[in-house]
Order: structure tokens, then C-alpha cells, then sequence
């Protein structure tokens, strides 16, 4: 929904399902906002997640869009996002103390 028809700062504001049918169970994590072009990355604390431009996560359907399956016992992730999906990297750290890096797009370098 553009952020222009989102009610002002002045009231008291208004419930996400005011404009917005989820589906039973659905609950809601954050509200992002950007230009089409924006890169998120979209993930779960289950180690699942992708990238996605802001234009592949509207929908003109009132009940949404599915987007993100999330694993028993995990939750959803803030996304985060990518400035650049060609060089920016991403780091993951679990509780056990174990690190990945890597970049945030693949880059097919058989082509160059």
C-alpha cells in the first residue's frame, strides 16, 4: 500500500487490519517501505530466506501474498536490506558459535 494513503502521525493511528485481511494465525513482524529497486533480504530464524525487490512483495489483493514459509519452532527475521546484491556480503552467526559469510546474490562468472 503506497505510504501516502497510510493514516498521520497526528491520531492515533490505525490497525494493519484496517486495510489488510491476513489470514487466520497470520501475524505481522514489521512494515517496510522503499522504492521499487530496493533489495530485501527476507529470512527465518530456521536458516531459510532470500532476496526479493520491494516490487515482487506488492500485491493489489487485500489478503496478501504468501511469501515466506517459516519451519516449525523458527520465526520470522527483520528483513534486512541489501544496498548492492552484487558485492554486498551477508554474515550469519548461530548460537553455537558458527559463522557464514556470503555474497547476497550469486554471480554466474562463466558469462565474464
Amino acid at each position: 500500500m503506497p505510504a501516502h494513503e497510510l493514516p498521520s502521525a497526528r491520531g492515533q493511528g490505525e490497525p494493519l487490519t484496517g486495510r489488510l485481511s491476513p489470514p487466520p494465525g497470520a501475524t505481522f513482524v514489521t512494515v517496510v517501505a522503499g522504492a521499487d529497486q530496493d533489495w530485501l533480504l527476507l529470512s527465518t530464524t530456521g536458516g531459510y530466506g532470500f532476496l526479493a525487490m520491494m516490487k515482487e512483495l506488492q500485491t493489489k489483493n487485500r489478503t496478501g501474498k504468501s511469501l515466506l514459509s517459516v519451519p516449525h519452532n523458527s520465526e520470522v527475521m527483520v528483513p534486512c536490506r541489501i544496498m548492492d546484491p552484487e558485492t554486498d556480503w551477508v554474515a550469519v552467526v548461530t548460537l553455537q558459535g558458527r559463522l557464514l559469510a556470503f555474497l547476497g546474490r550469486h554471480r554466474d562468472t562463466r558469462t565474464e
